[in-house]
């Protein structure tokens, strides 16, 4: 993609209701920053548009009729990369797998549609399009591939270094509990990070994944829907069992709490994110240390990486994904730099890592956890 002006942010529209692309042009028109330079009614638009327009942002209803929007990202992504911001304006599940499934596809985010009752949504549909108009988009994504099936118990190749053993077993066999911060670009590396891990998976899974209000259970949905190992919301006052993805509720921090239980709560807000990864590495740092994996994947900003640093240093194993596969360097960048990243691994070698630990484990979870320092690293 072609580096953005200096002038306003660029935006292309495409929706089949004529109602809804007029306010959303309006929207936009009336914003700072920002102007609309093209508009269409499917995704056969959105697929020239892009191409005679070169628009810094596009923005793309979901369900629409000749071509909808996961197809007509899959071509953009391919043929010509331009940063998309998905819009709905339904929870069904058809419409939240297509949604997930689009970014997947290299769709940057999903936003509710806005509606001038809910001044709230219409904020975060302006400040989603001008977070996402900064992502630079410098690769071509391929054409979709086949998913690799669910492991058997072996470690499967998945590319690049594959074979690269980041911790040993000794290490592994003793975690008990798996953090995982995502953000922009985040869903579709879970997918691939997850994917190999069956319901017979040794410990369970936290994930803090910032989406917009009201994707959070569709995140699990489809996540649900995709893999071999049970992806479920998280709820107050459950207990993480092995075999289980726990995803982080719209609107709430997630952590661990002194007696083993999740603990969801409203507390403040880490730079307007909420939940914020910060929590839930914290909790893991305080009350499980060398026995909690932490792992940092693509996202904007620096969430995570301040909690990160402290489960390092509580003796905790540490991963971040590599500059070359994120979407966004950001939050993996921050947690490398404030030295609290072990190893830097891209997605088929952090799947690798999670197999590795199931293997390692020769021992059922006893339910108790330490406080550790990390000694002798």
């Amino acid at each position: 993609m072609e580096t953005q002006s200096k002038g306003p942010i660029r935006v292309v529209v495409i929706d089949d209701s004529a109602t809804e692309r007029l306010f959303m042009v309006s929207l936009i028109a009336d914003a700072k920053g920002m102007q609309v330079v093209g508009t269409g009614t499917n995704g056969l638009d959105a697929i020239n548009l892009s191409k005679t327009l070169r628009p810094d942002i596009i923005v793309m209803d979901v369900i629409m009729p000749k071509v909808n929007g996961l197809e007509a990202t899959a071509h953009i992504m391919h043929e010509h990369p331009t940063p998309i911001v998905l819009t709905s304006s339904s929870q069904n599940s058809a419409e939240m797998n297509l949604t997930f499934e689009a970014q997947r596809a290299g769709a940057l985010s999903a936003v509710g549609k806005p509606v001038m009752e809910n001044p709230e949504i219409c904020e975060a549909f302006l400040r989603t399009i001008q977070l996402m108009a900064q992502v630079p988009l410098v690769r071509r994504w391929s054409k979709p591939k086949t998913r690799i099936p669910a492991s058997t118990g072996t470690l499967l190749p998945m590319g690049g270094s594959a074979g690269q053993i980041a911790f040993t077993n000794e290490q592994l066999k003793h975690i008990r509990i798996i953090g995982i911060a995502s953000s922009t670009g985040g869903p579709s590396v879970l997918m691939n990070i997850l994917q190999s891990l069956t319901n017979q998976y040794p410990v369970p899974i936290l994930v803090v994944q910032h989406v917009s209000r009201g994707f959070g259970a569709g995140l699990a949905e489809w996540l649900d829907g995709e893999l071999a190992i049970k992806v479920v919301l998280a709820e107050e006052g459950k207990v993480p069992e092995p075999g289980f993805v726990y995803i982080a509720p719209d609107d709430y921090h997630m952590e661990m709490h002194a007696n083993g239980t999740i603990h969801l709560h409203q507390g403040t807000a880490f730079r307007g994110l909420r939940p914020s990864a910060n929590y839930m590495f914290e909790s893991l740092s305080k009350y499980f240390g060398k026995q909690a994996l932490g792992i940092i994947l693509t996202g904007m900003g620096d969430d995570g990486a301040g909690g990160m640093l402290h489960l390092y240093q509580s003796g905790g194993l540490t991963i971040a994904q590599d500059r070359h596969s994120c979407v966004v360097y950001g939050m993996p960048k921050e947690a490398i730099s404030k030295g609290g990243i072990d190893v830097v691994l891209n997605p088929g070698q952090i799947n690798n890592a999670l197999l590795q630990l199931a293997v390692a484990q020769d021992h059922p979870m006893d339910g108790k956890s330490e406080i550790s320092n990390r000694g002798g690293k």
